[in-house]
């Protein structure tokens, strides 16, 4: 049986069993959370946990940008240029979300700066 076959067998049966697939997936997801982390990194990142890992211990186990630790309890998630397409670093949940409102455009990044430092001085 060809791959295609079984992957639209599979959609079919998804299909059909909505409510049994979504617990099924749910409870892999419980059971195997390295393996649900690593196929989400490689898939949308093209990195494994270890390059994960390794990037993170780089930044010496903190935000890139705020240097909040991992141990703070924030989430913390993978930059990547959505031009590019290129991992760029690690961070915490708020300074991703930040770069996200900004469109990663370092011209905002800087007026907001100069913003917030004309309104701390009146």
């Amino acid at each position: 049986m060809s791959q295609k076959t079984r992957s639209e067998q599979a959609a079919k049966w998804r299909a059909a069993n909505r409510t049994k697939a979504t617990e099924a997936t749910r409870r892999w997801r419980i059971a195997h959370p390295d393996r649900e982390k690593t196929q989400n990194l490689s898939r949308r990142y093209g990195i494994t946990n270890e390059d994960y890992n390794e990037i993170l211990a780089g930044q010496d186990n903190k935000c890139a940008v705020c240097k909040c630790s991992v141990d703070s309890g924030r989430k913390f998630s993978v930059d990547h240029s959505h031009l590019l397409g290129n991992v760029r670093g690690i961070l915490c949940s708020n300074c991703n979300a930040m770069l996200g409102q900004a469109h990663d455009m370092p011209s905002v990044l800087r007026a907001a700066a100069e913003y917030l430092e004309r309104a701390m001085v009146d």
